[in-house]
């Protein structure tokens, strides 16, 4: 895999390709949490979810729009436990009750008992997860300066879903908010970007933040 590492540190790992390189890797993830890129293709999407699913110890997150969670959701419905909802004015505050013009939509995707499923007997639908006062646990890391909207959704859910020392798989890593959040966390991130202007971007943010 190293052909394609651009950029690597205690925590993080960073690789200019195509996600499904991972295939070839040998280690198990605790915990994948997924932004696939605009207009990606439906079947393509599930091809990468299924066939990451085996490798991984604890919970999937896919954020997406709507429509395309639903449509993932209702093909595959035994698969899917719960589904939140993001205020994208307050994003430090994920909830189940915030507007639908302003909510980015992340579906929690598992297999039926699977271990480490926290949720498996509650049903699909809005449900809470996190109301955080706003900064609280930003103040004692003194990196709220550094968080934006996009790092903190990442913030909340590799806090409460991970611990330090575990293994995050971000198979489209865009510029880079999920490497610095986790890296921030203490926990270990392998992401991935096909893009290479924004893999470079991601390069460029992680270098920038290494003394912070």
């Amino acid at each position: 895999m190293n052909a394609h590492l651009i950029y690597s540190d205690e925590f993080v790992e960073l690789y200019n390709c195509n996600c499904k390189l991972f295939l070839d890797d040998k280690r198990v993830v605790d915990l994948v949490f997924a932004d696939p890129p605009f207009g990606m293709n439906l079947d393509e999407f599930e091809n990468i979810l299924f066939d990451f699913d085996n490798r991984i110890k604890g919970h999937t997150f896919l954020m997406s729009n709507e429509r395309h969670l639903a449509q993932l959701i209702v093909k595959h419905d035994k698969f899917f436990r719960r589904l939140f909802c993001v205020d994208t004015v307050v994003p430090n505050m994920i909830n189940s009750k915030t507007p639908m013009t302003q909510t980015d939509y992340i579906a929690e995707f598992r297999k039926l008992g699977a271990e480490n499923n926290k949720f498996n007997n509650l049903k699909d639908g809005f449900t809470s997860l996190i109301r955080a006062n706003k900064n609280r646990h930003l103040k004692k890391q003194n990196h709220s300066q550094n968080f934006d909207k996009c790092m903190r959704v990442f913030y909340e859910f590799f806090k409460h879903y991970t611990k330090e020392g575990d293994l995050i798989l971000d198979p489209f890593c865009g510029s880079g908010k999920s490497l610095l959040a986790a890296r921030i966390l203490k926990r270990k991130i392998i992401g991935f970007e096909i893009n290479e202007k924004s893999a470079n971007y991601a390069k460029t943010l992680l270098q920038q933040r290494e003394l912070f």
